[in-house]
Order: structure tokens, then C-alpha cells, then sequence
């Protein structure tokens, strides 16, 4: 209840921010005409403002957002996370499973990280950009999508094999859980980015 609110105010900020930033861009290009200002409120502002009202929100932070959030379903649900944390664990009837799990889940990460030292480590990397750096280029715009897709794949394999996952269906079900739990914050990462692409045009940051 509490970071709800918490979530609802800075929602509620952002779009006064937002508002005031509209206006502040209007004064001073009116005021001071000779600073690179561009007026949100002027014919060009409000072709920018409608233009680009769903490219300023759908970008890479919301992506990440979602990504992570369908790994955190996958990762909670399975089971992966709690595994130890109670003693009763070791009088399960099906500890060899369990056991049997997370020696997978190590094989996998293994050959993972196996396979991210040969595509980035090597000479003429495949994830290298031209001049052969890792940051920016392939490797860094896809960390979070390769983090997402093992902690996947490592859940799935623990899941299915202690039978936490039974079926298709239980996998969808963690997935849309994770999604869930971090749907308060894809209102409040919208808005601010769209305050931040529009603090960007106003002043031409």
C-alpha cells in the first residue's frame, strides 16, 4: 500500500513536471527569443508533442522493465529462490530432484558463460562493435535480454524437474506474475520518460 502511493504521487509529479516544463519552454522562448529554446506550446512544439507521444514511451527502459519482470516470475515461481532457506528441505522426499536441479542449473550457467567468453572475449568477437570494444555495441544493448533468457531457461529446468512447473501453463502463469508485480512502476518509467524526451527537445539537449 505504501509504495503504491509512492508510485501514485511521483506518477502525479511527473506529469506536473512535465506540465511545467511545456510552459517554462514557452516563457523563455517568448522572453528571450535569442536562446535555443523550442516552444512546446508554439506549432512545431505541439507537432513534436503529438509526433512522438508513443516513441518517447516505448523504448528500451520499458523493454528492460518487462524483460526483467518475466524473469523475476520465472525465478520466484520456480522455486529456485526458496530452495534452502527452510530446514524442513532436507527431509523432502524428493531432495535427489532437487539436487539433480540445481546441478543443471549450474551446467547451464556454466555453458552460458562459456559461450559469452567466446562471442565477446575472443579476437573479432562476434558481440564486439567495428573497433572491437564491447561497450557500446551488440554485448551492451543485450545484457539484459541475455540475463532474462538464462534466468529463464535455469528456472524452467529447476521448475520442471522439482515439479513446480506441471505444465505449460504454470510457466505463463509465472511469467504473467512477474509482469504483475511490476506493473505499478510501467505508468510512473512511462511518464518520466516522457518528461526526459521532452526536456531533451525543449532546451536541445
Amino acid at each position: 500500500m505504501k509504495t503504491n502511493r509512492i508510485l501514485t504521487y511521483s506518477f502525479v509529479s511527473l506529469i506536473c513536471l512535465e506540465l511545467f516544463v511545456i510552459i517554462l519552454s514557452w516563457m523563455i522562448s517568448t522572453l528571450r527569443p535569442d536562446l535555443s529554446v523550442n516552444s512546446l506550446m508554439g506549432s512545431d512544439g505541439v507537432r513534436w508533442l503529438f509526433a512522438t507521444s508513443v516513441s518517447n514511451v516505448i523504448s528500451e527502459p520499458l523493454a528492460w522493465l518487462l524483460l526483467l519482470s518475466v524473469g523475476l516470475g520465472l525465478l520466484v515461481k520456480s522455486g529456485l529462490l526458496s530452495f534452502g532457506k527452510n530446514r524442513d528441505d532436507v527431509r523432502k522426499p524428493f531432495l535427489f530432484q532437487h539436487k539433480l536441479a540445481l546441478r543443471i542449473v549450474f551446467g547451464e550457467m556454466v555453458i552460458v558463460m562459456v559461450m559469452m567468453f567466446l562471442l565477446t572475449c575472443l579476437p573479432h568477437a562476434v558481440l564486439a562493435n567495428v573497433n572491437g570494444d564491447l561497450f557500446p555495441g551488440p554485448f551492451s544493448k543485450s545484457i539484459v535480454s541475455t540475463l532474462t533468457a538464462t534466468v529463464a531457461v535455469c528456472s524452467i529446468s529447476y521448475g520442471v524437474i522439482c515439479g513446480t512447473f506441471g505444465n505449460i501453463t504454470s510457466i505463463f502463469n509465472a511469467i504473467v506474475w512477474g509482469i504483475r508485480c511490476v506493473a505499478p512502476l510501467i505508468p510512473v518509467l512511462m511518464m518520466f520518460l516522457e518528461v526526459y524526451e521532452t526536456v531533451k527537445y525543449a532546451f536541445n539537449l
